[in-house]
């Protein structure tokens, strides 16, 4: 059983590790695309409700970049390597929120108006929950939690 769960703990950890890996290789890119979809959200949320969101000024998108690429990569090899547990955890429940946050923000397939992108953005965006959940219950039961 061992061995089934650190597969599990490799398949789920490898998605953040290899895409931390391949954001950190195109920072400037991944910083522009970081800062056009959560200030894009903000405008669509400031527009259609009475919740005033501010934006994230542009010399702010490399810091966030930057904090997204460690998240990502040391969440990732926590959940692989699951030591010490607490950690691994702690790591489940950073990405649970983090995964919400990246669904919410940038996938708002409500917000498309081309029916093939809306359909893509809603795929992504369910993926995400699905991520989520699994962070969710990583958190929760533990990486081993026969043990």
């Amino acid at each position: 059983m061992g061995l089934i769960l650190f597969v599990a703990r490799l398949l789920m950890g490898a998605v953040f590790v290899v895409t931390g890996i391949m954001h950190a290789l195109r920072l400037s890119e991944f910083q522009q695309k970081a800062l056009y979809g959560l200030n894009a959200t903000a405008d669509a949320i400031t527009e259609t409700t009475p919740i005033v969101l501010p934006l994230i000024k542009a010399d702010m998108g490399l810091y966030l970049a930057i904090a997204v690429v460690a998240v990502e990569v040391i969440g990732g090899l926590l959940i692989i390597v699951a030591r010490p547990e607490i950690l691994a955890r702690l790591a489940g429940l950073v990405l649970f929120i983090f995964a919400l946050c990246t669904a919410i923000f940038y996938h708002n397939f409500w917000g498309v108006a081309d029916a093939a992108q809306q359909e893509l953005e809603m795929t992504m965006f369910l993926k995400d929950l699905s991520i989520a959940g699994a962070m969710l219950l990583l958190a929760l039961r533990g990486p081993n939690p026969e043990e």
